[in-house]
């Protein structure tokens, strides 16, 4: 049976072969002489720079703005539609009326199924609260899921639109559809995404 090695400053019992104590991090005796403390990344929230939150906050304004913004056009070749085309929020509350151009500017009403308005609704919300956690309390793994989930959406709603409309349009007449809301929501979301990493720093400490 292997003899344990006693801490001598908690007296906690380690592997013979041990250099620190798992519990306290002292330094063994039996350690080569070279061993010193152990040194770790820990979180320094003197470190946290304003900027970051402040540029968190700004991409959320900017996807909030962007969801009130046409996402997708219409096709030049529909003469009797508006050009407003459909905005998130259109999509969120289902509009096929004459201002958007799901179900009547060639791209099928089955295109925005439940999926996408349910993740249309979690990028609104993400965006409130990074807002939110900004302006109040930031926190910083919070606003990092929050940032993604708002990055995924417009990915995933251009994605969804290619599969289900490839009979009719290719990829590149989609692109040509997308309008300034689609773009400026993935920008509000890079921002807010690198506003919250950017805003934690780690420094070695000593224990």
């Amino acid at each position: 049976m292997e003899t344990k090695l006693l801490c001598p400053n908690c007296r906690a019992e380690n592997l013979p072969n041990a250099k620190y104590c798992y519990r306290c991090n002292t330094v063994m005796p039996s350690a080569p002489a070279w061993v010193g403390p152990m040194k770790f990344k820990a979180y320094d929230a003197a470190k946290d720079k304003p900027s970051g939150w402040v540029a968190a906050a700004f991409g959320s304004v900017i996807i909030l703005v962007s969801s009130f913004l046409a996402w997708l056009g219409v096709p030049k070749s529909v003469t009797d539609a508006d050009s407003r085309g459909t905005s998130p929020f259109d999509i969120l509350i289902g509009s096929t009326g004459s201002k958007s151009a799901i179900g009547n500017g060639g791209v099928g009403s089955e295109s925005v199924g439940f999926d996408v308005r349910i993740l249309v609704l979690a990028m609104m919300i993400a965006a409130l609260v990074v807002l939110a956690l900004a302006v109040f309390r930031p926190l910083f793994v919070p606003m990092l899921v929050a940032a993604i989930i708002a990055l995924i959406v417009p990915i995933y709603f251009f994605v969804t639109l290619a599969v289900r409309n490839s009979a009719t349009f290719n990829t590149p007449d989609l692109v040509g559809l997308l309008r300034i809301g689609f773009y400026g929501s993935i920008i509000g979301a890079v921002i807010m995404l690198f506003g919250a990493i950017g805003c934690r720093r780690y420094a070695l400490t000593s224990q």
